[in-house]
């Protein structure tokens, strides 16, 4: 069975709209559908945010071990741990973006829209590499923004070419960027919302991997960043099978009846595409 109709028989009884791309960087193969369509991001935006953040410690502004204060004007409730800690913890950039991406901390969040000098930034750096309709328009629970008309977007096409990106890096060959990559990916790698993408497949535990960050036999590293808001429900991935074939995998979904729908579907969509990979390289 192609990738294709694996996606479309699990997408049979689902009522809402999708925005789903895949791609197989091992041999190209790729499969998009609404690939173009824009959608509430979400927490999701904090990808390409740590990126901007990223580039700006590859141009020596930075470093990861920066050491960072938090602004009393970031400090947000949602998601995230920042906010329950005693005021004088100062994390490094490097912990920021871990943070962001692991907890979608929303308090290390808005710190880091501030580091790379508000949503602006961030936008001319999705526009500067290919993704323009990924945007940032607003800190992390500023309600007042959203009734205003500004909300954070993406498509599922310009976070999957994103995550690429990350993926090359962090298993290519210059050592310092992977190094500067890797509180992204590791945030990714250890994430705690694991709900959607990695529900319903053998994705491995952090402590079972073996080198080279493979899982064992039977089983696929997700390292995932999820992002939702009422009836928006989102996921993209780097996945990894335990032979080293690495896919690429960015759902959204809005226009939902209730939440569960949209997280049920990603979770089904996501089997079938680990099926049609297994099938695919005979595991």
């Amino acid at each position: 069975m192609s990738i294709g109709n694996k996606v479309f028989t699990e997408l049979a009884s689902f009522y809402g709209n999708i925005g789903f791309y895949f791609k197989d960087l091992t041999d190209g193969e790729l499969l998009e559908i609404n690939g173009d369509r824009v959608f509430s991001a979400a927490s999701v935006i904090k990808i390409p945010l740590a990126l901007t953040l990223l580039e700006l410690v590859e141009q020596g502004k930075y470093s990861l071990a920066t050491e960072i204060k938090i602004d009393d004007k970031n400090r947000v409730g949602g998601t995230g741990v920042i906010q329950n800690l005693n005021h004088k913890y100062v994390p490094t950039i490097g912990e920021l973006i871990t943070l962001a991406i692991s907890v979608s901390d929303n308090v290390a969040t808005n710190q880091m829209i501030d580091l790379v000098g508000g949503p602006e930034k961030v936008n001319d750096f999705c526009l500067k590499n290919g993704m323009s309709k990924t945007k940032l328009q607003r800190k992390m629970l500023d309600m007042e923004a959203r009734k205003a008309g500004k909300d954070n977007w993406m498509t599922a096409a310009d976070i999957g070419k994103f995550l690429e990106v990350i993926a090359n890096t962090i298993f290519g060959q210059d050592e310092k960027a992977k190094q500067r990559m890797m509180p992204l990916f590791m945030g990714m790698f250890m994430q705690q919302c694991r709900n959607k993408i990695p529900a319903r497949i053998p994705a491995a535990d952090y402590y079972s991997l073996k080198e080279d960050c493979l899982p064992p036999a039977g089983e696929v590293v997700i390292a995932n960043k999820t992002g939702d808001l009422w009836t928006t429900q989102n996921d993209v991935a780097i996945c990894i099978m335990p032979q080293g074939q690495k896919y690429i995998l960015s759902i959204c979904t809005d226009g939902l009846k209730v939440s569960g729908d949209g997280i049920m579907a990603i979770g089904d969509i996501a089997k079938g595409v680990y099926e049609y990979m297994k099938e695919k390289y005979v595991l």
